[in-house]
């Protein structure tokens, strides 16, 4: 019997008091930063994930969305560099 498509879910995530959506986005945000390969002007991998997207993916509203993203980033798991007016923010993944 074939495995279904996976995501990984890194340990380091579980005893963060974080909320367990923004830790399934996270994982969301991993998978697509490991299949898109897409590198800034210093080799660092990222990704664009528009709100919509994202909101589109947990099945929850844009503004949920952004408030589990300002979660993430104030726990130092991501870090968004804003774009041009009505581009998506890129999104880097840290490492703690």
């Amino acid at each position: 019997m074939p495995m279904p498509d996976c995501m990984l879910f890194p340990k380091e995530l579980l005893p963060l008091s974080i909320n367990s959506t923004a830790k399934i986005m996270y994982c969301l945000i991993l998978d697509a930063v490991l299949n898109s390969g897409i590198k800034d002007e210093n080799g660092t991998l990222f990704v664009y994930f528009p709100l919509t997207e994202l909101a589109a993916d947990i099945s929850k509203c844009i503004m949920t969305v952004g408030r589990y993203l300002n979660e993430l980033e104030k726990a130092g798991l991501i870090m968004r560099i804003r774009q041009e007016f009505g581009k998506p923010n890129r999104i880097y993944l840290l490492v703690r």
